[in-house]
């Protein structure tokens, strides 16, 4: 699952954290165990618990950083979806 942007709030708060950072270009690979089905991974996202997510870094020089506010859109979207075809549509919208 490609992440199209990063905005402010609780993604922003943990790379500040950890000293990481997630952004634009990067991609979802894996959420709570769940690989290799994009909508899998998405109606896992929408599940109101503990997120573990494994985030694939696109390489720095292919393009700038990005902050993490886009991130907690894209979930706060992503639990309002009443399906994992609808979270699609919803992360398509937000390109």
């Amino acid at each position: 699952v490609l992440i199209k942007k990063v905005k402010e709030g609780a993604i922003q708060a943990w790379c500040q954290q950890h000293r990481r950072l997630i952004q634009t270009g990067d991609r979802i690979v894996s959420a709570n165990g769940h690989t290799g089905d994009a909508e899998r991974i998405l109606a896992e996202c929408q599940k109101r618990q503990a997120l573990r997510l494994e985030i694939r870094a696109v390489s720095s020089t292919r393009r700038p950083a990005a902050g993490a506010e886009h991130v907690e859109e894209i979930r706060e979207a992503l639990r309002s979806a009443s399906s994992a075809a609808e979270a699609v549509q919803l992360l398509r919208k937000h390109r």
